[in-house]
């Protein structure tokens, strides 16, 4: 059931604006059509998620990103048929990928030639994020890259590689190719896009992916409380992000969100 609270008349007047979308982070693409193994094959009788490529980035305070970017290839005339794009953030545990943040399947998205050889080409794909990723700190981070592709069992697609950006910031990525990480000693090519500043979390408050519910206004006063649900959002009673918990403008940007509007 939807909620709509009738305080959504008294808070309209104090809804703040919406941060302009920018380019948070870049690392630019050699000219290859190829790159490393990351892959999920999810056909039947396929290899499953049989490889990963991780990349670390750093930001220099508060974002939220709201997409990606990056460039991969199929090292063949004809392109695989992608089904989408596994997109995933994890923490930074002393240069190393640490715990997850959030993890998405983004099924919707665009995949343009920019580079050609005589193995194929290479293509700069777009992925807007399902859900917008808040990062509530300046430090690093790590993104993952996973390309949705049958592979194995009766099919025959090709594997989907990330390609290698034109600069190295160590650590190198970090690859797991069957259960094992592979040493690299590259980084790959992607940019991210979002806004910078705290920002508040969604009206799925409590994760469940059904917005604006009696679920999610029981989940943020719970977290008020002190108890939050493990998939609420992962700064807890900070609906804004600001670093302040359970404030009354925690509970204000709570209830314009839920009412539609911004933090």
């Amino acid at each position: 059931m939807k909620y709509v609270p009738c305080v959504a008349l008294v808070l309209a007047a104090s809804t703040v604006a919406a941060h302009a979308d920018e380019e948070l982070y870049r690392q630019n693409p050699v000219a290859n059509v190829g790159g490393i193994s990351s892959q999920d094959a999810r056909n039947p009788g396929g290899l499953g998620w049989f490889s990963e490529v991780s990349d670390n980035f750093t930001v220099s305070g508060p974002v939220t990103i709201t997409q990606v970017q990056f460039w991969g290839g199929y090292v063949q005339p004809e392109p695989g048929n992608t089904e989408g794009f596994m997109i995933r953030f994890y923490t930074d545990a002393g240069n190393q990928v640490g715990d997850l943040i959030s993890t998405q399947d983004v099924m919707t998205f665009t995949e343009v030639p920019d580079f050609t050889n005589t193995l194929g080409a290479r293509f700069h794909t777009t992925c807007d994020l399902n859900e917008p990723v808040t990062l509530p700190a300046a430090g690093q981070y790590w993104l993952s890259v996973v390309a949705i592709l049958p592979r194995g069992g009766s099919s025959i697609e090709p594997q989907w590689g990330w390609v290698n950006a034109t600069t190295l910031t160590p650590p190198p990525v970090r690859q797991i190719f069957f259960g094992s990480v592979v040493p690299t000693s590259n980084d790959v090519a992607f940019v991210l896009v979002g806004s910078s500043g705290p920002s508040c979390a969604t009206s799925d408050f409590d994760g469940d992916g059904d917005a604006g519910t009696d679920q999610d206004i029981e989940a943020f006063f719970s977290c008020l409380a002190g108890i939050c649900c493990p998939t609420c959002w992962h700064l807890g009673a900070d609906f804004d992000a600001d670093g302040d918990a359970g404030t009354d403008a925690d509970i204000e940007a709570f209830f314009r969100v839920l009412a539609g509007g911004e933090c």
